[in-house]
């Protein structure tokens, strides 16, 4: 894949898009047009199906276009089950369909699930074993007489995938600093509000990290559900001088894009340093991140929540205020506390 995938929840307009994806990706497989056509209206999904609430429809895109979706459904508290996932058959086979079965496990786990069940197609099998399904049985295929298909069932023990330990690494030191220090008024009323978009991106250099932005920059455009994003990058640019650099990029490709003043960039990195500052100055502990980060904010809604919030100048030097009454040596013990909270889930 030459840029990130983006996974956002569906929208009931799409449903069309959905169905006929589904129809493609399934005949893929090389089934027959009358097998196809006996199958389409169990693999069409409709505005009513994506708005159920014990329906969850996910759709992955690359560049604004569709890759594939999938749709889980909760049977009772602890049961879900994977209703459809396809691809776009020009995509099969290039990590997509992986992406969608790892984000669908996370989500149940999120949502209080411990068992995910998979009635799979004959030739998806190796897929679903490779994701951790154990064969359960046979089902009766709902579109085609005589037809039985197999089962599957992944139990989702307390082992964290390790995009969702950044993730919650990343929570974990915003509720730390962000909130219970209320180091930045705005960003704490989005997370209390649950407007934040977490992110990462297995972006490994800076030209792949840029395309990931400007994939987030495109999902902001389009969803206005989403106040701001944090775009996590832990493999490129861990190198504070390197990262303080690539800002530089960052704000020239703004420019270029057509994004300057409507989008700014805060920096976040584990070695943050501001200007005229020792390494080891509390103060730095406002921007240090357990991971390098780009922190992506609507230029509007910034503008708007200064011009609402009273001595908004006095922001950055009441931090630095408080920072020093924490000191360094506090103030290290609390991140490194944020970064082992998870680690205890690595075996």
């Amino acid at each position: 894949m030459n840029s990130s995938l983006t996974i956002r929840n569906a929208k009931t307009h799409e449903a069309g898009d959905i169905s006929a994806l589904a129809m493609r990706s399934k005949a893929y497989w090389g089934y027959s047009q009358e097998f196809m056509e006996a199958c389409r209206e169990e693999l069409t999904a409709t505005a009513n199906d994506i708005a159920m609430s014990d329906f969850r429809y996910m759709l992955t895109e690359q560049d604004s276009k569709l890759l594939g979706y999938y749709a889980i459904e909760k049977l009772t508290e602890n049961e879900y089950e994977l209703e459809a996932l396809f691809v776009e058959p020009a995509h099969i086979g290039t990590g997509v369909g992986k992406a969608l079965i790892d984000h669908a496990k996370n989500t149940v786990k999120e949502l209080g699930g411990k068992t995910l069940l998979i009635q799979g197609d004959p030739n998806a099998e190796k897929f679903y074993r490779a994701a951790g399904g154990s064969p359960v049985g046979m089902r009766k295929s709902a579109s085609i007489p005589g037809r039985n298909l197999p089962l599957f069932i992944i139990e989702l023990t307390n082992e964290l995938y390790n995009d969702e330990k950044t993730v919650l690494t990343v929570r974990q030191w915003i509720k730390t600093f962000v909130v219970e220090m209320n180091l930045c008024p705005f960003a704490r009323n989005e997370m209390l509000n649950n407007r934040v978009r977490f992110v990462t991106t297995e972006a490994r250099t800076e030209e792949q990290l840029l395309m990931s932005l400007q994939d987030e920059l495109s999902l902001l455009n389009k969803d206005p559900s989403i106040e701001t994003t944090l775009l996590i990058h832990s493999d490129v640019l861990q190198d504070f001088h390197d990262y303080n650099q690539f800002l530089n990029y960052v704000d020239k490709f703004l420019l270029d894009s057509g994004f300057e003043g409507v989008y700014q960039i805060a920096s976040f990195h584990p070695d943050y340093q501001f200007d005229g500052t020792n390494a080891d100055d509390a103060e730095n502990y406002t921007n240090r991140s357990p991971y390098p980060m780009l922190h992506i904010l609507r230029e509007e809604s910034l503008e708007r929540a200064i011009a609402e919030y009273p001595d908004v100048e006095q922001i950055p030097a009441r931090n630095v205020v408080l920072m020093n009454s924490f000191g360094r040596h506090k103030l290290q013990a609390l991140f490194e506390g944020c970064k082992k909270l998870y680690d205890g889930n690595d075996s």
